[in-house]
């Protein structure tokens, strides 16, 4: 049985508007990975669970209901919620 070689991690370096700073491991924003640029990412999408930057990050707002086996509805404070561009 052969094992899968371990993926190779990249480094995102942030500059600062004084010097650069060194992320780590940070995600990056997927919209910005399939052109090739390195932006970390600052929320997930929480549809599809992809990393997103500020630029391509949307918020809106969903009703919290829940559906009680017996009587009525739940209804709690609004939630929001963060979207990718494809989601959105």
């Amino acid at each position: 049985m052969r094992t899968a070689a371990p993926r190779a991690r990249s480094r995102v370096l942030y500059w600062n508007s004084s010097n650069k700073t060194d992320l780590g491991d940070a995600v990056l924003c997927y919209e910005d990975a399939k052109i090739e640029n390195t932006v970390p990412a600052v929320a997930f999408c929480t549809s599809c669970g992809a990393g997103v930057c500020a630029a391509h990050v949307r918020e809106g707002v969903m009703a919290n209901v829940t559906t009680n086996a017996v009587g009525a509805p739940t209804v709690g404070p609004d939630r929001r919620v963060l979207r990718c561009l494809a989601c959105h």
